[in-house]
C-alpha cells in the first residue's frame, strides 16, 4: 500500500496535512485487480501516510459487494487498536497534537458508522489500526487480518527454504526491543533459530 499512499509520496511532495491524506490510490490498486479477475489478493500495509480508516480505499474501491466472493488478506504487523492508532503513529505523519484529537474523533464515528452499517466492530478488532486503520476498513469487506510475517513465509515457503540453507543473513534500520515482539525480522529469528544452529543479524543501530 506504501507504493500507492505511502509517506515518502508525500514527503517528497512537501505535502505535511495527516488529516487529507487518503488511501484512495490503494483502494484502486484492489479494484484493479479485482477487475483483472484476481480471486486471491494480498495487501501488505506499512509506510503509509493516511489516518483515514481505509475510507479513501472503501471509496475507490465501490460497489462493494463485488470483494465477497473474493479473499483479501492483509498483511499488518501490529497489534494497535483502530482508534488508538491517531495518537501513537499520528506523529510519525506529521500530525499536530490538535490534529490528533480531530484524526480520533473522526475514527471513533467512522467505527460507529461500520458497526451500524457493515455489522463489525472494527474498534475492538486486533490489528485494525495498522497503516491508519486501513487495515480496520479493508475488514469491513471481509478482508482477513494476519501477521505480515506470517502471511510472507506461508508464501515462499521459507521454513523449507531456511531447512536447507547453508547461512540465513537478516535484519533491519535497528534492533530493540520491539524487533523481537511482531516485527518481521524478529519473527524471522525465532524461526531460523528453530531449524539452524547460528544466523547473522544485520542492523544499522543496536
Amino acid at each position: 500500500m506504501a507504493q500507492a499512499s505511502g509517506l515518502h509520496l508525500i514527503q517528497e511532495k512537501s505535502f505535511t496535512n495527516p488529516i487529507d491524506a487518503s488511501t484512495f490510490g490503494t483502494g484502486e490498486l484492489i479494484r484493479t485487480a479485482l477487475e483483472r479477475g484476481a480471486e486471491d489478493i494480498l495487501v501488505g500495509l506499512g509506510g503509509s501516510a493516511s489516518i483515514d480508516g481505509g475510507l479513501g480505499a472503501l471509496q475507490a474501491m465501490r460497489p462493494l459487494k463485488r470483494y465477497s466472493s473474493i479473499a483479501i488478506n492483509v498483511a499488518c504487523d501490529v497489534q494497535t487498536g483502530f482508534i488508538e492508532c491517531a495518537g501513537i503513529f499520528g506523529p510519525q505523519k506529521g500530525a499536530t497534537d490538535t490534529q490528533i484529537r480531530f484524526l480520533e474523533n473522526r475514527l471513533r464515528r467512522l467505527a460507529q458508522v461500520f458497526r451500524e452499517e457493515r455489522h463489525i466492530d472494527v474498534a475492538s478488532l486486533p490489528m485494525a489500526g495498522a497503516a491508519g486503520g486501513l487495515a480496520g476498513g479493508l475488514a469491513t469487506v471481509g478482508a482477513n487480518l494476519q501477521s505480515g510475517f506470517e502471511a510472507v513465509s506461508e508464501r515462499v515457503n521459507l521454513v523449507d527454504q531456511i531447512e536447507n540453507a547453508d547461512l540465513v543473513i537478516t535484519g533491519e534500520g535497528e534492533v530493540n526491543e520491539s524487533s523481537f515482539r511482531r516485527k518481521s525480522c524478529g519473527r524471522g529469528a525465532q524461526v531460523i533459530k528453530a531449524h539452524v544452529n547460528s544466523f547473522t543479524y544485520y542492523c544499522w543501530k543496536y
